[in-house]
């Protein structure tokens, strides 16, 4: 409800270890910490974490996405403010999963293994080779789908032909997400 919130933006940038904090207004202004620049017809409200955030109570967490301004792998974690029940704007904050990335590509279940995530819809999340981000499941293997990952729990395994090499899988949950880490052993 400030007109200057870039105080409390500071601090949930530099407490979070967040890439990004902002203020997204229903009048279609803008502010973050950092600044950032933008298109001159940048709209928050038709951005997809303004949006799943105003259906929402609660705050929300999106699927992740290639950031506009950072270009970063990010996920937002948003809420809406409200008077009453009109949105007055959005909340938000973007986290990195470089991290995430990180700790992913260094499991190897066997010397010619990886691991890798994707979300339950067949899209991959993290992967050893980059360019394999945000595509889907197909792009790995064509013999595999995320139903056929979802198969692949704690008792079974999955197996999966990539390139010239055939590989066994097994996936596991992600709590609180709908992403599953993947391991695939040669």
């Amino acid at each position: 409800a400030s007109e200057d919130s870039a105080t409390a933006m500071t601090q949930a940038l530099q407490s979070g270890r967040l890439d990004l904090a902002y203020v997204g207004r229903a009048d279609k202004h803008m502010v973050s910490i950092p600044d950032r620049q933008r298109a001159a017809d940048y709209d928050p409200t038709s951005r997809t974490w303004y949006k799943l955030a105003s259906t929402s109570n609660d705050p929300v967490l999106t699927a992740p996405y290639i950031a506009a301004s950072s270009k970063k792998l990010v996920v937002t974690f948003a809420v809406a403010v409200r008077n009453g029940a009109e949105v007055q704007g959005v909340v938000g904050s973007d986290v990195t999963l470089d991290e995430v990335v990180g700790t992913v590509n260094q499991l190897k279940p066997t010397p010619a293994g990886f691991a890798f995530l994707a979300d339950k819809q067949g899209k991959i999340i993290a992967h050893p080779n980059t360019q394999l981000t945000l595509k889907p499941i197909t792009d790995l293997a064509a013999d595999l789908s995320a139903s056929r990952l979802l198969e692949a729990g704690a008792d079974t395994l999955v197996e999966a032909a990539i390139g010239d090499r055939s590989f066994f899988m097994r996936a596991a949950p992600v709590a609180g997400t709908d992403w599953l880490l993947v391991t695939a052993a040669e």
